[in-house]
Order: structure tokens, then C-alpha cells, then sequence
């Protein structure tokens, strides 16, 4: 018997087994969809051979040369191909040393100021809240990830998104002795203060 995409071609007795087959092909349709989709977000980033050290600090310095040697290129293009082989090697740290308390939380705030970086503006959202979500602990980390949050949703022109971040950051970090923290904390205060005021 062979069943057609409309149910009414079916007969009574062989509708059940067409109702059967149909939600197969369906259930099939949206694994292919799916596993499509995984396929291209891995396309986008190259295969790349990242030598495997023994330490998460090799691991990181590793990556860090690729990183620092990708921003040293003035042609377009080719700097986005390395800056995209720096996110591979950055995220090796991550898979590789899970556990380690400095260089891996490190790493992953890196991909996100990466992706920033590149205006690959979703995943720089997504990696940044893998590391509000991962490594709340790290406050170099969260006003990292906090700020590039804010910044993400300006870039994307949407400020009454980014304002949360920019309050938190205030909120939070504002009796920082760390000079660098500091200097966060007013950009992030000036930026808030702007948004709720004119509204951009």
C-alpha cells in the first residue's frame, strides 16, 4: 500500500498507518532541520588542529598567540579567518581543562569579546551568558561578560536592553578599588544614566 501526503486518498481500514507514517517523515523533516542547522553554526567556525598542552595556562597561552597574532593583521578578511581560528583554540581551553579555576572562565569571556569583536552579535549573547551562567564567582569574568551584554544589545539597537547590564554593573561593582574595574563602572554608569534619560 502506498500512502499519500493528502489522509483522504487513504483507505478507512489503512488510515492509522498513513497517520503513522506521516509523523515519521514529519519527526524526520525536523531532526534533518535540526541537525542542518548544528552543521552550519559549526561551518562558520574552521577546523583548526589546536596543539593539546599539558596545563590550562598552556593551553590559554596557546590560544592567546593565536589571538594576539590574528589582531595584528590589517587585512579584513584575513583577520576575521584568525580571529575565528583564536575562538577554536580559546574554546579548547574550556573543553579540555573544565575544572581550572583561572585561565578557562578566562578563555570563555575571551570567545564572547571575540564574537563582539567580529559583529556576530548572537553568539556574542549566548557566550556571554555561558559565562554569567558558568562562572558567576569570577568577578573579572561577570563585569566582563555584564558589559559586552550591554554593549551587544547597543550594537544591535536596542539600549532598553543593554540598560539592566550597565545597572548592574554600577550596582555591583561600584566600591571596586581595581583601577580597570573603576574605569568600567563610570563608562557603564555614564551609559545608563544616557539611556534613561533620551532613551539611546
Amino acid at each position: 500500500m502506498t500512502c499519500h501526503a493528502q489522509s483522504t486518498s487513504c483507505r478507512p481500514a489503512s488510515r492509522p498507518v498513513c497517520r503513522i507514517a506521516s509523523r515519521i517523515l514529519l519527526l524526520g523533516a525536523v531532526l534533518f532541520t535540526l541537525m542542518g542547522a548544528t552543521c552550519k553554526r559549526e561551518a562558520q567556525l574552521p577546523k583548526v588542529m589546536v596543539p593539546e598542552e599539558d596545563t590550562a595556562r598552556e593551553q590559554f597561552f596557546v590560544a592567546d598567540i593565536q589571538f594576539q597574532e590574528a589582531r595584528g593583521i590589517y587585512d579584513q578578511k584575513k583577520r576575521e579567518e584568525e580571529l575565528l581560528k583564536a575562538i577554536v583554540a580559546y574554546q579548547a581551553v574550556e573543553k579540555r581543562f573544565p575544572d581550572d579555576k583561572r585561565y578557562t572562565p578566562a578563555a570563555a569571556a575571551i570567545v564572547g569579546s571575540i564574537y563582539q569583536e567580529l559583529k556576530q552579535n548572537e553568539k556574542a549573547l549566548a557566550q556571554f551568558e555561558h559565562c554569567l551562567q558558568k562562572y558567576p564567582e569570577d568577578d573579572q569574568v561577570r563585569i566582563t561578560a555584564l558589559m559586552g551584554m550591554g554593549q551587544t544589545w547597543d550594537n544591535m539597537k536596542q539600549p532598553p536592553k543593554a540598560q539592566p547590564y550597565y545597572k548592574m554593573i554600577t550596582d555591583e561593582y561600584s566600591t571596586s578599588s581595581d583601577p580597570k574595574v573603576k574605569e568600567l563602572v563610570e563608562q557603564a554608569r555614564l551609559r545608563y544614566r544616557q539611556i534613561r534619560l533620551i532613551g539611546d
